[in-house]
């Protein structure tokens, strides 16, 4: 079994909340065996992965930034590949340069807008679960996206509302607006013809 070892100098990495949420969204034991061999590959032998079936790639795609900023930081901190050996260098405090990394590694845990910021704007309390785990996969661009267009849609009335799940998957915030009010620029409600 050692001769199937890759070398590689790497002793450990943060295995994200983010991997595992991914994992668990896969059904097949297969495709989770897939995903966590191209993170792992990734992360200790900055290895790209390669033929992923569609619904694997998609799920690495979703981490795929989080995997490459870790792989940056070590290679950064060490000065090198994970399967070379890191040179000495003593002008240089590793210690000092792990809290950077760490730093960074906070700053994009704590995204804004969050889940509770869209949910709270949204104000249709419906299917909680998936519409948090639908927006969490979602980049920041995206996240603003929608709070931007929230701004105009939660004017809808609530029970017009698409459920916050619905509202998700559809991508609905790349909808148009349409003011749905019966009343001109006036102020007032356009009135019916008379018939005699």
């Amino acid at each position: 079994m050692a001769k199937n070892l890759r070398p590689t100098k790497r002793k450990a990495f943060n295995f994200l909340r983010s991997y595992f949420d991914v994992l668990n969204e896969l059904k097949e034991d297969k495709d989770k065996l897939n995903f966590l061999l191209s993170v792992i590959n990734k992360q200790f032998l900055d290895e790209d992965p390669k033929g992923l079936n569609f619904t694997v790639n998609l799920c690495y795609e979703s981490q795929r930034h989080a995997v490459e900023s870790s792989v940056k930081g070590w290679k950064r901190v060490n000065g090198c590949n994970p399967t070379t050996n890191p040179p000495l260098d003593p002008t240089t405090n590793p210690k000092e340069e792990e809290e950077e990394v760490k730093e960074e590694e906070e700053e994009e845990l704590f995204v804004r807008p969050s889940f509770l910021d869209f949910w709270n704007k949204y104000d249709k309390k419906i299917g909680r679960p998936k519409a948090e785990s639908l927006f969490n996969k979602l980049d920041q661009s995206e996240r603003e996206k929608i709070m931007n267009h929230l701004t105009g849609y939660v004017k809808t009335e609530k029970r017009f509302r698409k459920d916050p799940e619905r509202y998700l998957k559809n991508r609905s915030w790349e909808d148009e607006l349409i003011d749905s009010s019966f009343e001109n620029n006036l102020g007032h409600r356009p009135s019916l013809p008379n018939f005699i």
